[in-house]
């Protein structure tokens, strides 16, 4: 989830758009940490725009973690979380 500040960073009559915020979530890669996907998705916006960003920016990531098969529950906590 994002909010427009991204999505409207502006260059030559074009804002970056959704499909934009995603090329920079692709070419970070699938196996981008939740703490460097959005740098990398803010860093590409900035260099879109060929400057720092002057609207606000939010970027909201989640993860899905598989069940934890031994106790049949989501295992969600801090074991999982990016360091």
């Amino acid at each position: 989830m994002t909010t427009d500040g991204i999505t409207e960073a502006w260059r030559a009559q074009a804002f970056l758009s959704i499909k934009g915020l995603t090329a920079r979530a692709e070419k970070a890669g699938p196996a981008a940490s939740l703490r460097k996907l959005p740098q990398a998705i803010y860093r590409g916006a900035c260099d879109f725009e060929g400057r720092d960003l002057r609207d606000d920016v939010c970027l909201l990531f989640a993860r899905l973690n598989p069940p934890d098969r031994n106790k049949g529950v989501a295992a969600l906590g801090p074991k999982h979380w990016d360091g």
